[in-house]
């Protein structure tokens, strides 16, 4: 496994993918009045994903695409070392703890790209080297919880359940995460919230 320094012209952070949440450079918006999406252009924050000591934010910015991400990284201190290399069978990718190293399967479209990111960034967050396999049982539950609460806001997620009348392949798509995330967000996250956070956002 290659350890020599990162390369930010990867093909990957130099992609040329849109830059937003939906195929379409936008965020998806649904009006309950009309009963339509509208789409309008996103907003990206200036939050990072690692703060300076390495850790994690809460949340991806919204529109942030995988290109945008691994620059953004590459950006802050203490980041990791993250490659693209051809990965055996249905491996995503994975994290060597002793390189600090993030390898990702290259041949991916950049929506599973990124998803898979933030699932090794979490990974490392929690120092589990999963280059030799999975985690098991509770760690990998508490990761992919983690990976999804991070990918999905709450209130993109109630908007997308009411536009695409809860199609998780229509709500993947409009939120730039795979149905997996998806099935994570509705598995692991929503028995979580407090239905009094609810209210507000219920149409």
């Amino acid at each position: 496994m290659s350890d020599e320094a990162p390369n930010t012209s990867d093909e990957a952070a130099s992609q040329s993918e849109s830059p937003a949440g939906s195929p379409l450079g936008l965020n998806m918006l649904f009006d309950p009045t009309v009963g339509v999406v509208a789409a309008v252009k996103p907003t990206y924050g200036p939050a990072p994903i690692l703060d300076q000591y390495g850790m994690l934010a809460d949340h991806v910015p919204t529109g942030w695409s995988y290109g945008m991400m691994r620059m953004n990284i590459y950006e802050t201190p203490h980041h990791p070392d993250i490659r693209s290399f051809d990965l055996p069978g249905d491996l995503a990718g994975f994290y060597r703890l002793d390189l600090d190293l993030i390898v990702i399967d290259k041949s991916m479209d950049y929506t599973r790209k990124r998803c898979t990111l933030v699932h090794e960034l979490v990974h490392r967050q929690h120092r589990d080297d999963t280059s030799r396999g999975r985690c098991g049982g509770q760690a990998e539950r508490q990761c992919q919880a983690q990976t999804a609460r991070m990918l999905i806001r709450l209130d993109d997620y109630i908007i997308a359940e009411h536009a695409y009348d809860g199609d998780i392949t229509l709500m993947a798509d409009a939120l730039n995460v795979t149905t997996q995330i998806v099935e994570h967000y509705r598995r692991y996250v929503i028995p979580t919230i407090n239905r009094s956070s609810l209210i507000d956002l219920d149409f």
